[in-house]
């Protein structure tokens, strides 16, 4: 498998060939695998891509409007997965369910566009290891 990271706004998936190619010089058909795992923040839930390539979770402008109790911390300068500088807001939610783990005083960007899809980068990743897929979901571990 190698990354592809120029998927969506921010996202990175993985990239595998399936098959054996049938003569010399085939490529083999690509298939994207995308992980998505629910978080519910403040009795809110919100499918996000597992981003293991991202650093920050990441919700839009629209989803993150619909958080009524979070702490703006202000704008950071980030990198898309493709290079591009973009100022996103910084806040930080009291709180973030993932799975049977509750975290405290996540840190969420918001990306200006309406139309983002959401990240669940290794920020929050990290506080659930180890982590695995296991059927198309992610299994996490509460510290």
């Amino acid at each position: 498998m190698s990354s592809l990271c120029k998927v969506g706004l921010l996202a990175c998936a993985l990239l595998s060939f399936a098959g054996t190619p049938g003569s010399a010089g085939e490529v083999a058909e690509p298939h994207v695998y995308l992980y998505f795992q629910s978080v519910e923040i403040q009795e809110k839930v919100f499918n996000l891509m597992v981003d293991t390539g991202a650093t920050a979770t990441v919700l839009a402008k629209k989803d993150m409007d619909r958080i009524p109790f979070k702490h703006m911390l202000g704008l950071v300068r980030t990198e898309l997965a493709n290079g591009t500088p973009m100022d996103m807001m910084v806040y930080v939610v009291p709180q973030m369910r993932v799975g049977d783990c509750l975290l405290t005083n996540v840190r969420v960007l918001e990306a200006p566009s309406e139309t983002a899809q959401g990240l669940l980068g290794t920020q929050v990743l990290a506080q659930l290891e180890p982590f695995s897929f296991n059927r198309g979901r992610l299994s996490v571990t509460c510290h």
